[in-house]
């Protein structure tokens, strides 16, 4: 028999085994021109003046919160041109802005001051992206998540376009001298540190002419050097924020379609409103019993009134908004059809009228509350938390019947404005000339005048007509004069109290 032999096939024969590809990432291209290049040193000055009013001002920033901010708009404004505030959603939002940011100039009270740091940080990332791609409008809700991440993004997400604007810098014969004037004058000063105290030690004169200026530097050449460590670290940031906002990144169009959503069977929110309202109805019969029942009922269920009258409100507030927040949630995602979802609608429509019975309730309580133990920064505040809900009932009303209605965008322009009046209406002299008066005409046995006195001085003058106050408005005045003689914390509630 002969053999027979698989031949081997020739190196070229054999089949090649594909490698992946590698996927080489473009470097990114960072524009560049004269604005950025100017901008980058502003945005130190803007670091420096950030790092002074927030970190340096005692009790609160006041006048140096406008200060700031407004340097902040001029320079973005100047360097992104009109497009900063071309649309009038964008326009509105920095009326608003500007208005809570006035709050921190004209009013003193602390507790508001800081609530309201955040809330215009909040603010101010807002109205920044107000027609940037990807941000969405400004009356979706889904905008306020998308902002913030557009937010960080600028923040972090563009420091490489530091180091491109200052290797730009040394490209021309201009840039060059300025960065050797720059590098001379570092080494100068350098120089001067080692210099200066020979020379002072050398001569007798010198050092008696110049030992004021020594004395100054010692005191506050290590403030002021740790001041301009913490804006050089933040400068990257803000520039990254700026160059955010003057070249933003297009968002890919979706090629996705739109599709409607199924939605839930309305079985699911039908069941959920129903125990819902046979809850709350057994607790409002209840609660309305008490209120007519007055103080003979409460006595029956062994509690006291006064006891009744000072628990419960705040909680009520809380549960009126999860009720809201059950009403929108059904109505958005349950399936429209059919008679369970008539019976949706219905069952949404008796929700919202038992929980303005709640709201009612609960400002029946606290007013008997109030007339009893007087007024108070966070009582006031609740009253006007529970008008604001009111008005949110009213919208999502209109949205059981027409669910195409834009409650987000009535209740989040109202929550602007309610809160923009909150601050405005003066709280704190409305709390300080409730209990006075209370107190004078015997509605209230006794006052928290330590409370008054440290709300804001805008109740000084009220509590002057109280002797036992005396001390605690002279030592709040000369408070005003320390706050109403610096820049950073002067406002005109302080400037008022110390005349």
């Amino acid at each position: 028999m002969s053999e027979v032999s698989n031949p081997v096939p020739a190196p070229d024969a054999q089949p090649k085994v594909e490698r992946p590809a590698v996927v080489v990432r473009p470097k990114p291209v960072w524009h560049v021109d004269d604005r950025d290049k100017v901008a980058l040193p502003l945005t130190l000055l803007i670091a420096l003046l950030t790092v002074q009013v927030l970190l340096y001002s005692r009790p609160m920033p006041g006048f140096g919160m406008v200060v700031l901010v407004v340097a902040f708009y001029a320079l973005r404004w100047w360097h992104s041109g009109k497009a900063a505030f071309a649309t009038r959603a964008s326009r509105l939002l920095l009326l608003a802005t500007a208005l809570l940011t006035l709050t921190f100039a004209f009013f003193s009270n602390f507790s508001l001051r800081l609530l309201n740091h955040f809330l215009l940080f909040c603010l101010i990332a807002v109205q920044l992206f107000e027609g940037a791609p990807g941000a969405g409008a400004w009356w979706e809700p889904s905008m306020l998540l998308r902002r913030a991440g557009l937010f960080l993004e600028g923040l972090f997400g563009r420091v490489a376009s530091v180091g491109a604007v200052l290797a730009s810098l040394g490209k021309g014969a201009k840039q060059k001298r300025l960065l050797a004037a720059l590098g001379g004058g570092a080494v100068g000063i350098a120089l001067l540190c080692i210099v200066l105290p020979l020379l002072r030690s050398a001569d007798a004169v010198f050092a008696s002419v110049t030992g004021q200026a020594v004395q100054w530097l010692q005191e506050n050449l290590g403030s002021a050097f740790f001041r301009v460590v913490l804006a050089l670290i933040l400068t990257p940031f803000l520039f990254s924020l700026l160059y955010q906002l003057r070249y933003p990144k297009e968002t890919a169009p979706s090629n996705a379609k739109a599709t409607e959503h199924a939605g839930l069977d309305p079985a699911m929110p039908l069941v959920l409103l129903l125990l819902l309202d046979v809850t709350y109805m057994f607790f409002l019969g209840t609660q309305l019993a008490a209120l007519f029942g007055g103080e003979a009922y409460v006595a029956e269920v062994g509690v006291s009134y006064a006891e009744y009258a000072r628990s419960g409100f705040f909680q009520l507030v809380w549960v009126a908004l999860l009720n809201l927040t059950a009403v929108l949630s059904c109505v958005q995602f349950s399936r429209r059809e059919g008679a369970l979802w008539k019976g949706v609608r219905a069952l949404s429509v008796v929700l919202i009228a038992l929980t303005a019975v709640l709201l009612v309730s609960a400002c029946a309580r606290m007013t008997l509350y109030v007339t009893v133990y007087g007024l108070s920064l966070k009582r006031l505040f609740t009253y006007w938390a529970m008008a604001f809900l009111a008005v949110c009932l009213v919208c999502a009303l209109r949205k059981v019947f027409v669910p195409s209605f834009g409650f987000f965008r009535i209740c989040f322009a109202s929550g602007i404005a309610v809160w923009l009046l909150f601050n405005y209406v003066g709280p704190d002299a409305i709390v300080a000339r409730y209990n006075v008066n209370a107190y004078q005409s015997g509605q209230i046995r006794w006052i928290d005048t330590s409370y008054l006195g440290t709300l804001s001085y805008d109740t000084l003058d009220l509590l002057e007509n109280i002797p036992e106050c005396n001390y605690l408005v002279t030592q709040q005045r000369q408070q005003a004069v320390d706050e109403a003689s610096s820049w950073q914390t002067w406002s005109l509630s302080a400037w008022r109290a110390a005349k």
